[in-house]
């Protein structure tokens, strides 16, 4: 129905502020529904399914470059200045048949595979095993990266009830997190979350735009994308690893999909550290303050999490040390900036369900977080800076966890 008549609502965090707005809205919504059909709009038919070629241009290097960077009309509705369409602006690797061919011997599955469960949502495109590998080589990845692009390409096409929109605009941040020995055997970086200056955090990070742009809809148009890509420390780590928390075992390749809204980033000094030896008590507070309080990933460095273990805490006591700690007034809980977007999801059935608690007086004091397991912890980072604090709705790795050894 490409013209279908549409109103917009604005998007308000109160239910009284957006009471305040239906007086305004009706009459334009009663308008809409009741003016007759022009003719264009009652004009019927069907739209030709969209298909691009295998190979989609032809030409000298530069002139490829240049169609890959270019924009689309339809950018031009929300920029003045249209962003490229099939990349983020940076020139990329072309992907020639030899290149995408060599990139395909890093899997044994088909190039016409499809990747992902499906349907998925009228904005996203089927995607095969080639796809996934033509924008793995515009990224500039090698055919052992091969297996974790395809798991995080069957991740990122899980339908949207596990997902949060990936339409032009949004403040969503996507963090890819390798656990299990394939990290070091790919010579992923554990301490650079953003993958700055390492061949393949870099090369997978981008491929996982790529994806997003040319696959699943556009993720990161407004540069908040595809926040980085990583492995666990399982090396140093005394706990379990991330996978063989949910499941999975260890020993295990297990890639896990973080999402999050707008995250929120804090580090807790080293020298502090040294000096009072309470880290989890300095953490307290940094969880507090995440302005969407749904769920929480806590990166703690090796070093950190071995004197934790050495005071006899196991990953579970630390989460559920947090969880114990983390309280808060109601009264603070509504005060919040999302409390609208928390109250939404928290009134649904499903794991972020807390209905019981929004009747309850503003002096009543709530965790602020549903339970210990919506507390992630994961063993990583950089000597100088131990604690690292994301917050975001969706960051539930045991719905975002997949396998990485069956693409192989």
């Amino acid at each position: 129905m490409p013209d279908m008549r549409n109103i917009v609502i604005p998007r308000m965090t109160a239910p009284e502020k957006s009471r305040a707005y239906a007086p305004q809205l009706l009459p334009k919504l009663t308008e809409l529904l009741t003016t007759p059909l022009t003719d264009k709009e009652q004009a019927g038919g069907s739209m030709a399914e969209e298909r691009y070629e295998r190979i989609a241009v032809r030409g000298t290097s530069e002139q490829c470059q240049e169609f890959f960077q270019g924009d689309v009309y339809w950018t031009s509705l929300f920029y003045h200045n249209p962003p490229a369409f099939l990349t983020n602006g940076a020139p990329i690797v072309l992907p020639t048949e030899q290149r995408v061919k060599h990139i395909l011997t890093g899997t044994s599955h088909k190039p016409d595979e499809k990747v992902g469960p499906w349907p998925v949502p009228a904005d996203q495109k089927e995607f095969s095993v080639e796809k996934v590998a033509i924008n793995a080589v515009m990224a500039g990845c090698k055919p052992e990266h091969m297996p974790a692009i395809l798991a995080a390409a069957e991740m990122m096409a899980t339908p949207a009830k596990s997902r949060v929109s990936s339409r032009l605009g949004g403040a969503h941040t996507l963090v890819g997190v390798i656990s299990g020995p394939m990290g070091q055997e790919l010579m992923l970086s554990t301490e650079q979350f953003s993958g700055v200056g390492y061949r393949a955090n870099h090369s997978m990070r981008y491929a996982m735009e790529l994806i997003g742009r040319n696959a699943i809809g556009h993720w990161g148009v407004r540069g908040e994308g595809t926040g980085g890509f990583f492995a666990e420390d399982i090396e140093h780590s005394p706990w379990t690893p991330l996978g063989a928390d949910s499941g999975f075992k260890e020993g295990d390749n297990v890639f896990t999909l973080c999402v999050a809204n707008a995250p929120n980033e804090r580090w807790i000094s080293p020298a502090w550290y040294r000096a009072h030896g309470r880290f989890l008590e300095k953490l307290v507070p940094e969880l507090g303050n995440l302005g969407n309080s749904l769920a929480c990933t806590v990166i703690i460095h090796p070093s950190v999490a071995n004197d934790l273990a050495d005071k006899g805490m196991s990953k579970e006591d630390v989460r559920q040390w947090l969880w114990d700690n983390t309280t808060e007034t109601m009264g603070h809980y509504r005060d919040r900036t999302w409390f609208g977007i928390m109250n939404s999801l928290q009134r649904r059935e499903g794991p972020f369900n807390r209905s019981e608690i929004f009747d309850l007086p503003d002096d009543a004091i709530i965790h602020t977080y549903k339970s210990p397991e919506m507390i992630q912890i994961i063993v990583a980072g950089i000597p100088m800076e131990f604690g690292y604090v994301a917050g975001g709705p969706l960051w539930l790795p045991a719905e975002l966890m997949t396998s990485i050894d069956k693409w192989k």
